[in-house]
């Protein structure tokens, strides 16, 4: 809820219906006013009218002839809203229509009075006090209080339905947004995994999206270029040093079985060919990897029962670990049913390689742990060595990077590289992180392909 508050589309979504309710009122609000207005004046104005003519009869007839003129209107009128009404000094009436004086009117001469009658219409008229204080009350029955009630509930409809149809189209419109976002944003996330050769999706809509779209492929593109530009030299120049560096080892061992030669002599061609094999394993290393990230390699789609794998790696590595004066432990029982779709081979390199990182810069022991999530097995490595600088795991499955505190060494940087690879081309990922004590890597591998294939 919060991160959809903090998007300037949601809050777009709901403060246009406000803006256009805030409009709505600036312009209905005063039309409102101008209309009660007017018919209060039109209102005032008719009754101003029948007022002079009855006054004309009165100064020409008297109340005699007033009454008479009252009387006629009363049964010729085509205005069934006019009220005439004559009456004497005790409100008796005298001429006009068949009603009581109405209480609440008070009795003020030239007064105009606005009240509610008892039949709950409203009367606008004035009142007159004449000779022998005869009285004489003419009147309208003013259609303004309906009007209101229509007028009122008319804008409040049409207020609602605005508000309620600009943040449904508001909503409508972020619901394409987002969908559309969401897609971006998964592609995205799928080619900063390594999947380079994927493209965000155009809609043909040719908008801002398809546009910022547009332009973030051509940077992908650029970045594939020079990616593969750069693995396509790595893997190279990898291939063509294999070559010479072979035929310095080959040279190596011969120098080794030499027995003629010094002692110092003899370590230092030792040394020497002990680096030349890092070099070579290295640069396998690195083929193997470049051979991955391009897809030329197909790996193997067969059942691979994950705790006989990791108790065939166990069973490689215990003497490799206690000869480095570490304890090698393994838990798998809890996922002993957990079978996935893979290349045995691949899944054991990856694994070799976390183990061979362990013991060289792990303290004591190293856990391999297995564990099943739902439909993933998890599968942890961990030494209780230094770990590494916090800064420094963003980039550890970067080929070629290594840690400060792994320069110093020894290695090629491109272990973890490759088991990322491999994780990869397994529909898995894998992460790192500081144990406190140690390091630990997870590996997570997707289950649901071999229950796939079962079906």
């Amino acid at each position: 809820m919060h991160a959809w508050l903090r998007s300037p589309l949601a809050r777009l979504t709901w403060q246009v219906p406000l803006l256009v309710v805030f409009i709505l009122s600036l312009v209905l609000i005063p039309t409102y006013n101008d209309a009660v207005n007017d018919i209060k004046a039109e209102v005032r104005s008719a009754i101003n009218e029948e007022i002079l003519g009855l006054f004309e009869v009165y100064r020409e007839q008297g109340v005699p002839g007033l009454a008479a003129a009252v009387e006629r209107r009363n049964r010729i009128s085509l205005d069934e809203s006019a009220v005439y009404l004559l009456t004497n000094a005790k409100g008796v009436r005298i001429a006009g229509d068949d009603i009581e004086w109405p209480r609440v009117v008070p009795l003020r001469n030239d007064r105009w009075f606005d009240v509610t009658d008892p039949e709950g219409d409203t009367l606008v008229g004035k009142i007159f006090i004449l000779q022998d204080n005869v009285r004489l009350l003419v009147a309208q029955r003013s259609p303004l209080k309906k009007f209101r009630s229509d007028l009122r509930s008319r804008l409040t409809l049409a207020g609602t339905l605005a508000f309620l149809g600009s943040l449904l189209l508001g909503a409508w419109t972020l619901g394409r947004y987002r969908q559309r976002l969401t897609r971006i944003q998964t592609t995205a996330r799928t080619i900063l995994s390594g999947n380079l050769a994927q493209r965000l999706q155009l809609d043909g809509q040719q908008d801002e999206l398809d546009e910022l779209a547009s332009e973030f492929n051509q940077a992908f593109a650029e970045i594939e270029k020079l990616m593969d530009a750069t693995r396509h030299v790595s893997s190279a120049i990898a291939h063509d040093m294999r070559r010479p560096i072979s035929a310095i080892r080959y040279r190596l061992e011969e120098l080794l079985r030499r027995t003629d030669l010094p002692d110092d002599v003899h370590e230092q061609v030792a040394l020497l060919l002990e680096q030349t094999d890092e070099s070579l394993n290295a640069f396998a290393a690195l083929l193997r990897l470049a051979r991955l990230e391009s897809g030329s390699y197909g790996p193997k789609r067969e059942p691979v029962d994950l705790p006989a794998l990791l108790a065939e790696v166990v069973e490689t590595y215990e003497p490799v670990a206690a000869a480095n004066h570490m304890q090698l432990t393994a838990d798998y029982g809890a996922a002993s049913d957990s079978q996935l779709l893979g290349d045995w081979n691949l899944l054991f390199q990856g694994l070799q390689n976390l183990l061979d990182n362990a013991i060289h810069y792990g303290r004591e022991r190293i856990d391999i742990n297995l564990q099943r999530q739902h439909d993933h097995a998890i599968i942890t490595v961990r030494d209780y060595g230094p770990g590494v600088e916090e800064t420094a795991l963003p980039r550890l499955f970067e080929r070629f990077y290594r840690a400060d505190s792994a320069r110093t060494t020894g290695g090629s940087g491109i272990g973890l590289a490759l088991v990322r690879a491999i994780a990869d081309i397994h529909g898995g990922r894998v992460s790192a992180s500081n144990a406190h004590p140690g390091f630990r890597v997870t590996i997570e591998l997707p289950l649901s392909a071999i229950e796939a294939s079962d079906q």
